[in-house]
């Protein structure tokens, strides 16, 4: 093998979600909004020393959507929810979020398809059976 080739730590996850009412719009950029999701349910079910790491992370998500009062107006007079540019914070985990190709619709019964890639130390099965697999059931 190629000496400039280092192996890496992968573990994928093919998350297959049913739809359970009878129309759902998906969002313009999906993996932007299950990381949102996922950050913020994992933090609220984490004890306060373990949720530090994922509380700074998710700090630029707080300012950006002004998620701590949603009733307010966001940054410089948008609604909140109004994404111009996403802001640059990553989880406490090395992982990507890729969503399939898909429709931006989906009636009841069909399947949106969304791939979450664990990198490095973070791929970790128990890892995800502890923390992730809670926040998206």
């Amino acid at each position: 093998m190629w000496p400039f080739i280092k192996p890496i730590n992968l573990i994928r996850y093919l998350m297959v979600w049913r739809v359970n009412s009878s129309l759902v719009w998906q969002p313009n950029y999906l993996p932007v909004d299950i990381s949102l999701t996922l950050g913020s349910i994992i933090t609220n079910r984490l004890p306060v020393r373990e949720a530090a790491p994922w509380r700074k992370a998710l700090a630029p998500w707080n300012n950006y959507f002004n998620l701590s009062n949603p009733v307010k107006k966001g940054r410089k007079g948008k609604a909140p929810g109004k994404i111009r540019a996403v802001p640059n914070a990553s989880w406490p985990l090395q992982s990507v979020i890729f969503s399939y190709p898909g429709k931006s619709t989906y009636g009841k019964g069909e399947l949106i398809v969304w791939e979450l890639k664990l990198l490095g130390e973070s791929a970790d099965h128990n890892l995800f059976l502890e923390y992730i697999l809670p926040a998206i059931e």
